[in-house]
């Protein structure tokens, strides 16, 4: 199980960071085809009853939209350090650190407000067991674009070199 998700977790990475390069309508048959795909793998992983699952569809959707909005966020993020990385300042920097800071509690913040809804709605032991599948989710598809993004100072040292 765990290999299918780090497989669809890479691609969701690679999908969001190929997002820029690509046509419009192909990025959205893209992005489609990954949520049909982590759908999919999250009816597997979840073995909802058909009551269960009449309650959480709508929560799960909901959930991802604003997570979606988020993460959208937090690539804008990365793009401006990318952007300023040779030339970065005192002042972006800590721009850059606030703005992360802000998008971690957003985050924090919806897994909490939807961990309470699902667990009223299907119960906190499927309802945790969605928030780990996602925060499994979300901790690969960051590791991967961390493995992407040069860390401050590494260019002058490549340079230097």
């Amino acid at each position: 199980m765990k290999k299918i998700l780090i497989i669809a977790v890479l691609f969701l990475a690679t999908a969001d960071l190929m997002a820029q390069a690509q046509p419009k309508d192909e990025w959205t048959l893209f992005k489609e085809a990954f949520h049909k795909e982590k759908k999919e793998l999250v009816t597997e992983y979840m073995k909802l009853t058909p009551d269960q699952a009449t309650k959480f569809w709508p929560l799960y959707d909901e959930y991802n939209q604003s997570k979606g909005a988020i993460g959208k966020e937090r690539l804008g993020i990365i793009d401006d350090y990318a952007t300023h990385l040779s030339t970065l300042t005192d002042a972006q920097a800590d721009d850059l650190a606030k703005r992360l800071f802000k998008n971690d509690k957003a985050l924090a913040s919806l897994d909490e407000k939807y961990y309470k809804k699902l667990s009223k709605s299907i119960g906190g032991v499927k309802a945790a067991q969605y928030l780990q599948m996602e925060q499994y989710f979300t901790t690969t598809v960051r590791s991967a674009i961390q493995e992407e993004i040069p860390f401050i100072g590494e260019i002058d040292r490549a340079t230097a070199h």
